[in-house]
């Protein structure tokens, strides 16, 4: 599978699914699907990239499996708690390394391990509107721990229609920081060599060494809409827009802080 930015992750945690809107399964719940999406090809790219991929969502009133918010990518969990419209849940998730070539900003930097994420969510419904809190802390000495606040409501406008929006805030560590956006002497002095050797894909001061700290790293607004095409067969649309924050924004390997992610996909529940 390509590898998927944060922008995108947050759209995959939040795909819209009838079972996620409607209370916990009472038994086994099976769905499948494809999603095409696009984004930027990296975090903070002025490139684009087009991904399609399958859909996979066990769920179940102890276990899930496939996308979640407690999960950094695809993996799986156990639900800890589930009474009065509060879920607390926790999982292991696998997020792909970023690959040199799929942007040019990232000409010089090396290809990035994959690293597994463990997770934890906790989510609270008021009506149609939801509140949620996620932790990830990568499984690696340089993963770093990310933190993202949600807000969100959804809406059903007739038997075959459901819209939402939402707005969320991401925050990192500065070893999180430093795995996304941050340039160590070595890497800096190879672009630099790649500069002066006539390299046309980096630009003027992008061969500059950069040690971000900690904090507030990227608010995202969200929508997404699920045209219910029978009891099993559902369309799904997604779309986000995310602008980076504080350090985040501010080194080399950004040269657009607002990205724009948005999917389309089908999903057929089986069970």
């Amino acid at each position: 599978m390509r590898r998927l930015t944060i922008p995108a992750l947050a759209l995959l945690a939040a795909l819209p699914a009838r079972a996620q809107e409607r209370p916990a399964p009472q038994g086994l719940s099976v769905s499948v699907g494809a999603l095409a999406i696009t984004g930027p090809s990296a975090t903070g790219s002025d490139q684009r990239l087009n991904r399609a991929f399958p859909i996979l969502n066990i769920d179940s009133p102890t276990f899930f499996v496939g996308s979640h918010p407690a999960v950094f990518g695809f993996g799986a969990g156990v639900h800890l708690s589930q009474a009065r419209g509060v879920a607390w849940d926790v999982g292991l998730g696998y997020g792909e390394g970023r690959k040199e070539h799929r942007a040019e900003v990232l000409a010089g930097m090396g290809d990035q391990r994959a690293i597994g994420w463990a997770g934890t969510s906790l989510t609270a419904r008021f009506g149609a509107l939801k509140a949620g809190a996620v932790l990830y802390h990568g499984l690696a000495s340089d993963g770093g721990t990310l933190g993202r606040l949600d807000l969100s409501r959804s809406l059903f406008l007739n038997r075959r229609w459901m819209v939402g929006a939402g707005l969320a805030a991401t925050f990192a560590d500065t070893k999180a920081m430093v795995r996304e956006f941050g340039v160590s002497p070595e890497q800096a002095a190879l672009r630099q060599a790649l500069v002066d050797a006539g390299d046309t894909r980096l630009r003027a001061g992008e061969a500059r060494a950069f040690a971000p700290k900690g904090g507030l790293r990227d608010i995202t607004l969200k929508a997404n809409a699920v045209h219910f095409l029978d009891a099993r067969w559902s369309l799904i649309g997604m779309a986000s827009l995310t602008h980076l924050m504080e350090d985040a924004a501010g080194g080399p390997l950004v040269r657009s802080r607002t990205t724009f992610s948005a999917g389309l996909g089908v999903a057929c529940k089986l069970k």
